[in-house]
């Protein structure tokens, strides 16, 4: 699948937060794939991308038992990450849809109901503190939302699932699609 230059051909996988490069065979994590960019190494690749997205980072070392108790907990929230980060993906575009919706019906000259300011608010700070869920929060909101509206969390899920099969399918057709375009030689 490499097209035949010599810069970087990379694919992401949002889900796993991975990526692989096909030119130079190479892949890893976010703090990987930053580190080669940057030509630095994983800490300074960390460094950088902590004050890109403006969080503070704590220098102390952890102790023993903080390694044990975060080693513990990423393996107690590994098996549902996958299916919380299809949901929150979901979530997301829900509610954006649901603010667009509810924004345009403030200025409809004919409501058929009246909307709620603070119902968009809410909803508004629902979208970003999902956002910036992962790990075992983003589990913990996801299997809260489990246990009060499985039916529904579930459809979410599903649909993620569905979208995500349709994006893959999109991509790999793609390339194709895109070589029947060109003009020939």
């Amino acid at each position: 699948m490499s097209r035949g230059g010599d810069g970087f051909n990379v694919s992401m996988d949002d889900a796993r937060n991975a990526w692989h490069d096909f030119t130079t065979d190479e892949d890893g994590g976010v703090l990987d794939l930053v580190g080669r960019i940057r030509g630095s190494d994983r800490q300074d690749a960390l460094r950088w991308l902590a004050e890109f997205a403006g969080v503070r980072l704590d220098h102390r070392p952890l102790t023993a038992e903080d390694r044990s108790r975060w080693v513990r907990q990423q393996r107690e929230v590994k098996p549902d990450l996958p299916v919380a980060r299809l949901w929150r993906r979901a979530a997301i575009v829900l509610s954006e849809d649901l603010l667009e919706f509810l924004k345009a019906a403030l200025f409809d000259p004919a409501p058929r109901a009246q909307i709620d300011a603070s119902e968009i608010r809410d909803i508004a700070q629902f979208r970003r503190r999902l956002r910036h869920l992962d790990g075992p929060e983003l589990v913990g909101e996801y299997a809260e939302w489990m246990g009060r509206f499985p039916q529904l969390t579930a459809g979410i899920v599903h649909a993620a699932r569905l979208r995500e099969t349709a994006e893959r399918r999109a991509l790999q057709a793609y390339p194709a699609l895109i070589a029947s375009e060109a003009p020939a030689p």
